[in-house]
């Protein structure tokens, strides 16, 4: 845990020549979910499998009551690995060095979605669309503290910063869980073949069906 989060800091600290921008996250979220409408046939999906979560809530709707919650938290923009979850993390002779791979996808993005990509999948096997949860406040609480003092190591004074606190980081993160397990049903819901081979298609769906109607009850 304090590897990551040390890395994770690491990477934030970066000031990389790039465009600073994060409203990408929400338009391949737009884009994916609208694919799967088009060209997907995901309504008709929908009604054929009785998927109850879409059809009560509509996650284009909901995309822009995510984007509203965003603003309010307001997570600072960082250099980010974007795509930092457990099978993008190495460890090295034996816990001495933590490192990440798969970085091609970096770019800049609130801080909280590097955090949120790999606290969204605590204690949760790979893939597994049918059971989501989130950390407990005390587990955020913990890694959070760990990258503030990280962070502070690399860049002096971060933790005195109000905008640094635990509780408002903590608070991010988990506005940005949310995002990010809207943006993964997104890019599911937008293919057209199984991502396990294992299970068909339309078993799937069902399971990212659970898994968006999880999203609702968190949000």
């Amino acid at each position: 845990m304090e590897g990551c989060a040390q890395l994770q800091a690491k990477i934030h600290s970066l000031k990389v020549p790039i465009r600073k921008d994060s409203s990408w996250i929400f338009r391949i979220m737009r884009e994916c979910f609208q694919t799967a409408y088009d060209q997907c046939a995901l309504q008709e999906l929908i009604d054929q499998l009785q998927l109850d979560a879409f059809l009560k809530q509509n996650p284009l709707e909901e995309i822009d009551n995510l984007k509203k919650l965003v603003t309010e938290v307001n997570s600072p923009l960082a250099f980010s690995h974007i795509d930092f979850n457990r099978t993008n993390v190495l460890v090295v002779n034996s816990g001495e060095r933590v490192v990440t791979v798969d970085m091609e996808h970096c770019a800049y993005a609130p801080r909280a979605y590097d955090l949120a990509t790999f606290l969204s999948e605590w204690d949760r096997e790979l893939f597994a669309f049918h059971t989501v949860g989130l950390p407990t406040d005390a587990v955020l609480q913990q890694y959070v503290q760990l990258y503030i003092s990280a962070a502070d190591q690399l860049q002096p004074g971060f933790a005195s910063k109000a905008e640094n606190s635990v509780e408002k980081i903590v608070k991010e993160v988990k506005v940005f869980i949310l995002v990010k397990i809207l943006f993964i049903i997104g890019v599911s819901v937008q293919m057209k073949e199984a991502v396990i081979e294992a299970i068909p298609f339309n078993e799937e769906l069902k399971m990212v069906s659970v898994h968006y109607k999880c999203f609702i009850n968190f949000s």
